[in-house]
Formats: C-alpha cells, sequence, structure tokens
C-alpha cells in the first residue's frame, strides 16, 4: 500500500487534496494497527487529513457469522481500544455498518439493534472518538 501511496503523491498534483481515504477491515487486529501507525507516522504531515474507513459491520457475533468476518464483537471491541491510542490530530475513523439485511431476518428485527448492543453504539458516538458512520444495505441469501 506505501508503494501504491508514494507512486500517487509523486506522479500527480495534490496541491487542493483536502482527505486521503483508506477502506480497511478491522482483522487481522495486530497488522492493521501496524499498517495504520506506519501510515500515520508516514504520511501524517503530508496529507491534511487521512480517513480511515473501517468494515466493522456489525456488534452483533450472528451478523458477523453471517457476513462471513473473520472477526468477533468482542475482538472489535480490543480493535477499537487500541485504536484509539494510536489517532493523531490529522486522523479520521469513520465505521461502516450493515444498515439491514440478516439473511431470512426481517428489516425491523436489525432496527430493533443488535443483541450486543445499542449501548456499544451509544457509547462510540458519545466518545467523539468516531467521527462519522456509514450505514449500507447487505442482503445475504
Amino acid at each position: 500500500m506505501i508503494t501504491i501511496i508514494d507512486h500517487i503523491i509523486e506522479h500527480y498534483d495534490l496541491e487542493f487534496l483536502e482527505e486521503f481515504s483508506i477502506e480497511l477491515n478491522p482483522n487481522p487486529y495486530d497488522e492493521i494497527l501496524d499498517l495504520v501507525t506506519a501510515l500515520n507516522t508516514r504520511y501524517g504531515d503530508i496529507f491534511p487529513r487521512m480517513r480511515y474507513s473501517f468494515g466493522i459491520q456489525s456488534f452483533d457475533n450472528s451478523v458477523l457469522q453471517l457476513s462471513s468476518r473473520q472477526y468477533s464483537f468482542t475482538g472489535i471491541q480490543h480493535f477499537l481500544r487500541d485504536l484509539r491510542e494510536i489517532k493523531i490530530p490529522t486522523m479520521v475513523v469513520n465505521l461502516d455498518f450493515i444498515a439491514f439485511g440478516k439473511g431470512k431476518r426481517e428489516k425491523e428485527e436489525f432496527l430493533a439493534w443488535d443483541r450486543c448492543g445499542r449501548d456499544w453504539y451509544d457509547q462510540i458516538l458519545a466518545s467523539g472518538f468516531v467521527d462519522s458512520v456509514s450505514l449500507y444495505t447487505l442482503e445475504l441469501f
């Protein structure tokens, strides 16, 4: 990834660039945290803002399993706590979530919130650590 970013910096005029955005899954946790640290160190002073969008998807282990994610709610908790430790002032954190579409489950069931909890959503949004949240549909059959 660093090679690609270096190529972009070398070959494109970035004078008016306001934000550099990267989408990542939060797994394998340690490797992703190491990558974010490396990118922050290398580019934190070059890009005015670096947006990291993490595909959390859900705090519900059954949804994570249905969508073939290789991580769990407990792992997401660990990841987000460690991510908070390496956040720099120019770093923007976005979390991607599945809005509905949990196999044969009803949309209303999801909208009642994940079993792991509305409390976690509320805590993360209230913390100020997360700068934005994306919701999208994913239909699993």
